[in-house]
């Protein structure tokens, strides 16, 4: 079996970015509870979907995550 894979150059992806001051951020284990039970429902349980994951965002006022699963 054989399959192609469609990739982008690792040039054409954008740098991380940096955080200026901060090393490291402390969550309440229940809020990364709260996340994990709001988003994962979302996620593909098969690894075979080409889209799938949780992106999780720091902001001042809190940690944001959204799910997808390719359909969902």
């Amino acid at each position: 079996v054989q399959y192609r894979l469609p990739t982008i150059p690792p040039a054409d992806f954008p740098s991380e970015p940096r955080v200026d001051g901060a090393e490291s951020v402390d969550v309440e284990a229940t809020e990364l509870e709260r996340l994990a039970y709001h988003t994962t429902y979302a996620t593909a349980a098969d690894a075979g979907k080409p889209v799938s994951g949780v992106l999780v965002e720091l902001h001042a006022a809190g940690v944001r995550a959204v799910a997808t699963n390719g359909h969902k």
